[in-house]
């Protein structure tokens, strides 16, 4: 700025100079030689060149100075927005209640509502979590079904007892290690969650829901830390009864169904857990979805 003053205060001097050598002129041939006159001339025409650069230069740097505010207002707009995107916080309401326990022979595990029809319901899992039932179905040409529950609260927040309903099994997959089931009752209580419709990229906060250890509708928040073949590992804490649960973007988005934890070595019942859960990826939950009518 202070450079900006200082080529303004010799501009006005060089164009006051011009005034008063115009006023003169007359009698400056009275005292000076002609030779004397055109050097003043030139030197005038000179500094007048110069200006007229200085004041191109100036303009230029103005422009650029104006671009560059623009350029930094957007480039904060963006900033804040991402922050923004960062810190939104998802609705607990809405993934907790698309929550359910599914439970069968050897334990239970967790489950998501993708689906809500008439006069009744669907609900992902992982195979694993009902592969006792489907096999003893397959070995026996039964359809037995699973037990698919979650707790009920009155309006203080008091536990009142548990909703239970029997499921049916649609479709399982042992190489996705993913489960559908149906039940065929409406249940207003329940949220339905949409699959999201692009998979998350590393350091995306992700939400789990789940049933570890009985745990009825517990929520960790953690996020996506690396890829691993068809699964997320992220570092949201998971561990038994997680299984078939859901894994959400900050829409409340299916992203993924939490499936293992990682160990550091061993049989996995008894190794120290590592801190980081593996979720099937959306890619492979859609392949499994394909030609489900639901």
């Amino acid at each position: 700025m202070r450079n900006i003053l200082k080529e303004k205060v010799w501009v006005a001097i060089i164009v006051l100079s011009i005034f008063v050598s115009g006023l003169f002129i007359s009698d400056i041939g009275h005292y000076f030689s002609i030779k004397h006159l055109l050097d003043v001339n030139k030197f005038l025409i000179d500094e007048l060149i110069r200006t007229k650069m200085i004041l191109a230069d100036l303009t230029i740097s103005i422009t650029d100075s104006i671009q560059q505010v623009v350029d930094n207002n957007q480039l904060s707009a963006y900033w804040m927005q991402s922050v923004e995107n960062r810190i939104k916080e998802v609705d607990y309401n809405k993934i907790l209640n698309s929550s359910v326990v599914v439970a069968c022979l050897t334990g239970e595990g967790s489950g998501t509502v993708i689906k809500k029809v008439e006069n009744g319901f669907y609900v992902l899992t992982c195979n694993h979590v009902i592969s006792d039932i489907a096999k003893l179905n397959k070995a026996t040409g039964l359809d037995l079904g699973v037990s698919v529950g979650y707790p009920k609260y009155d309006k203080e927040g008091q536990s009142g007892g548990k909703v239970i309903y029997a499921a049916k099994i649609i479709k399982y997959d042992e190489k996705y290690d993913l489960a559908l089931l149906k039940v065929n009752i409406d249940d207003e209580s329940l949220t339905e969650i949409k699959l999201a419709e692009h998979s998350p990229l590393k350091g995306d906060v992700v939400y789990s829901v789940g049933n570890p250890l009985g745990l009825i509708r517990t929520v960790s928040k953690g996020i996506i830390a690396n890829y691993e073949e068809t699964n997320y590992v992220f570092d949201g804490t998971i561990t038994f009864g997680n299984s078939g649960g859901g894994l959400f973007n900050k829409n409340g988005e299916l992203i993924g169904v939490p499936a293992s934890v990682l160990v550091y070595g061993g049989k996995e019942d008894f190794a120290p857990e590592s801190g980081l859960g593996m979720a099937i990826n959306l890619i492979t939950i859609k392949k499994f979805l394909e030609g489900v009518e639901y």
